[in-house]
């Protein structure tokens, strides 16, 4: 029974150290622990990010590459698992903080993993919400900027794999075309943006195909010299037939989250035996969009432990069942059993 009470002891010790303490850390969704004072960005109100999970992208759109050459997201995606990104190039702070975030991530997830290297394993796609801004203009210095660190070279390939994309190809742009086109691709993606411009918020009428004033209903003829975006910070992962497989929100996201969404985008086509593992270990929370611990781990230790347990205990109550008692006689204490001589002196 010591043995049993020990036993049981030492388990729940080592389901108590099991419970990730980590997970207890995020915050707000963004996937990594919050660092100390800083709650992350201020998230705009007024839009959302919808995750429209199991929808399909419309891969037939076509946008233009850092070269202004015309090309479409089916193109891009390649038949692989491909991170999707919607963000504008001249943003003053939040694109730059997803893009950054991104790249921080995937420098991690390659330094460990050289095959989960974007143009091999997976694509990464970026597409400008700014109708105005063009491939050569902003996409281009963009894509030479992050590639140069995130492959540590002083020159930027100029190969597939990370893609900045525009539906502006310069002069002559029809920009209310490019703009539907951009809003075609936002909504299947769940992702809602608005245009504050004059001290005004506008929304956009996919009816109509115009930015209308939120308060007003005014239609904004033409996009003014000076306007910005509101909308919220994520990225969404789709499958190699062009399918939303996950989101991740926020601005910070984990190496691990990545390369587990990837590999789930792939159907397991990319990745090793201990992703295999992991998909047992992490389960995707729909609501966050973020990858948190599950319990199938811990009952994946638990079932040998309590084998072990078990067994030790059935080993105990045996070996104690064949152990030879102890007496008490005239001579001593002797092992054994006790003959009628030793009861009728013990009766004495």
């Amino acid at each position: 029974m010591r043995v049993a009470v020990l036993m049981l002891g030492a388990f729940a010790a080592l389901l108590t150290a099991a419970v990730p303490v980590h997970a207890q850390g995020r915050s707000m969704g963004y996937g990594l622990k919050p660092i100390p004072g800083d709650n992350g960005p201020k998230e705009p109100e007024g839009v959302a990010f919808t995750q429209n999970l199991g929808e399909p992208v419309p891969t037939d759109l076509e946008f233009y590459d850092h070269n202004n050459k015309p090309v479409t997201l089916a193109a891009c995606i390649a038949g692989k698992p491909t991170i999707l990104v919607l963000a504008y190039y001249r943003c003053p702070k939040l694109c730059n903080q997803v893009l950054t975030g991104l790249l921080d991530a995937l420098k991690d997830l390659r330094a460990k993993d050289a095959k989960f290297t974007a143009g091999d394993a997976f694509n990464v796609v970026i597409v400008s919400i700014d109708p105005r801004e063009s491939s050569l203009g902003l996409a281009r210095p963009k894509r030479i900027e992050f590639l140069k660190d995130y492959l540590g070279t002083s020159e930027a390939p100029d190969g597939p794999g990370w893609l900045f994309l525009t539906s502006n190809h310069g002069q002559g742009t029809d920009v209310k075309a490019a703009d539907r086109k951009v809003h075609t691709l936002a909504t299947a993606m769940g992702f809602e943006y608005t245009l504050r411009a004059k001290n005004r918020s506008f929304a956009f009428d996919a009816e109509r195909g115009e930015w209308v004033g939120k308060l007003d209903g005014r239609v904004l003829e033409q996009l003014p010299k000076d306007y910005d975006y509101d909308h919220k910070s994520g990225i969404a992962i789709v499958t190699p037939d062009g399918k939303i497989s996950r989101y991740l929100m926020g601005i910070n996201y984990a190496s691990r989250d990545i390369r587990l969404g990837l590999v789930e985008a792939s159907g397991g086509k990319i990745g090793t035996v201990s992703d295999a593992i992991s998909q047992y270990c992490y389960v995707y929370d729909d609501v966050k969009g973020h990858y948190k611990p599950t319990l199938k781990w811990t009952a994946i230790i638990a079932v040998p432990v309590m084998l072990g347990m078990f067994a030790m205990i059935f080993l105990s109550v045996r070996q104690a069942r064949r152990e030879k008692p102890f007496i008490v006689t005239a001579a001593g204490i002797q092992p054994g059993t006790p003959t009628a001589s030793a009861a009728a002196d013990e009766g004495r």
